[in-house]
């Protein structure tokens, strides 16, 4: 099994648990603890997507806090938080093929597989062509402002990237149509074994799970 594979049950085991808890309890905190020192040369970068993704996270807290109670808000914010952080800094040395590729390895339906390489492959080309537009626009003297041209560039920005993104799955149809594709994606068995890092956060993971319990029990 790949490190990449492992992260993703990892993180499927521990978010779809917390998502469901009523309390929390500091040892959901050690695996996100034990990563981050893992991981504390890209602190910021994590801390700063986790930011704008916090936003969402706000509104939805507010509005809880507001229409329901203050305790249910704060659960919800720290459940968040708990998941989206934790999901940043195990895959922040990843990039979005790699986690394609894990889910191959986990044995999952080859159309399932095949789909996320795809939703990758677009993603990554999407990407792509949003920031050389922005270039564009920034080399050519564009601004953004509050104002109605503002949101126009942007509208015809939105615009673009959507009809690069139908053209290219119209090429990519053509090109697997051309190649007989089968509905298996092939990839170079390169794996990356498991070690001792691993196996601590392995270890850490399944003890908030055993403590949490013992706790509600």
């Amino acid at each position: 099994m790949s490190k990449a594979s492992f992260f993703l049950i990892c993180f499927a085991f521990f978010s779809c648990f917390v998502a469901f808890l009523k309390v929390l309890n500091f040892t959901l905190f050690l695996p996100l603890i034990y990563m981050a020192i893992l991981h504390y040369e890209l602190l910021f970068n994590v801390f700063k997507k986790a930011f704008f993704l916090n936003i969402f996270a706000v509104i939805i807290a507010l509005s809880v806090a507001i229409y329901g109670s203050l305790s249910d808000a704060l659960l919800i914010f720290l459940r968040f938080n708990l998941i989206v952080c934790f999901g940043l800094l195990l895959f922040c040395k990843f990039d979005i093929f790699i986690i394609s590729k894990a889910i191959a390895d986990l044995k999952f339906s080859a159309k399932i597989s095949s789909l996320f390489y795809f939703i990758a492959r677009f993603i990554d080309g999407l990407k792509k062509d949003f920031v050389t537009i922005k270039k564009t626009l920034k080399a050519r003297g564009f601004m953004p402002k509050t104002s109605l041209f503002t949101y126009k560039i942007y509208a015809n920005l939105t615009g673009l990237l959507l009809i690069s993104a139908f053209y290219k799955s119209k090429q990519l149809e053509k090109a697997l149509i051309a190649r007989s594709f089968s509905g298996q994606i092939y990839t170079i068995d390169k794996k990356n074994e498991l070690g001792f890092k691993e196996a601590v956060l392995g270890v850490l993971v399944v003890f908030s799970f055993i403590y949490t319990i013992w706790r509600m029990s």
